[in-house]
């Protein structure tokens, strides 16, 4: 188990010489976003004020095209100045933190939690659209196996007005085996309902059927804070899902 001590060292003699080396080059980043901004845009009014001292608008077009193209470069190098920079974080200062923690954990900065293992959690009982992450994290601590990410899911919704896109999910999300066996799922969230509207929070927890049976814990502290379900007909599980 690592100290704070420990902590404190690794960050001076491990951490501190790369973040000194990644702030210099996220500088150097920030000036070209700059300066190219300015460019970019500038060449832009050039063209307008062109087209406008010698009257050449000959229609929207000339107008909003350019505006397009100069929008789609800045765009452009927005990402890959970022692309740059991100990977080498990573690589630098996450992947060094994971191994300092405990050296049986891996880290892939492109993987994710299984989108399979996000459904079987029952802790969102929406269907999402768009399902992504990064930054994945798994091994063993002790005795316990324990793997998360962060994600992001979506789902999309059409209407006259156009299409919106709801987020179900963004965070992280944490996966740890743990050594017992439940004869049926157990679900624990945030009690949000009770908290708002009391009994009849209680009362409508109690109905939500898609969640399955409300069960009531014997600790009145934790009642506070959170709900729980228990599903039936589902086989033995020993994992928990946050």
């Amino acid at each position: 188990m690592k100290t704070l001590k420990d902590l404190k060292s690794f960050y001076n003699t491990t951490l501190l010489p790369e973040l000194r080396v990644l702030e210099e080059e996220r500088k150097g980043i920030v000036r070209k976003l700059a300066i190219n901004f300015i460019v970019i845009w500038g060449l832009l009014g050039i063209y307008f004020c062109y087209c406008y001292y010698y009257q050449r608008f000959q229609g929207p077009l000339y107008a909003i095209l350019p505006a397009i193209i100069c929008f789609y470069a800045w765009q452009k190098r927005q990402t890959s100045l970022r692309n740059s920079y991100v990977p080498v974080f990573k690589s630098n200062i996450i992947n060094k933190i994971v191994d300092f923690v405990d050296e049986g954990l891996n880290y892939s900065a492109s993987s994710y939690i299984d989108e399979s293992d996000f459904i079987i959690s029952h802790i969102f009982n929406i269907a999402h659209d768009i399902y992504s992450g990064d930054d994945y994290v798994c091994g063993k601590i002790g005795k316990t196996e324990i793997e998360f990410s962060e994600l992001c899911s979506a789902y999309k919704v059409s209407t006259r007005g156009g299409t919106y896109w709801h987020t179900i999910f963004k965070g992280l999300f944490f996966i740890a085996d743990f050594n017992k066996i439940f004869s049926t799922k157990t679900i624990i969230l945030p009690d949000k309902a009770e908290k708002l509207l009391g009994r009849l929070g209680k009362t409508l927890q109690s109905r939500n059927k898609k969640r399955g049976q409300l069960i009531k814990l014997e600790d009145p502290e934790f009642e506070k804070y959170f709900v729980v379900y228990r599903l039936s007909n589902i086989f033995s599980v020993n994992s928990f899902f946050f």
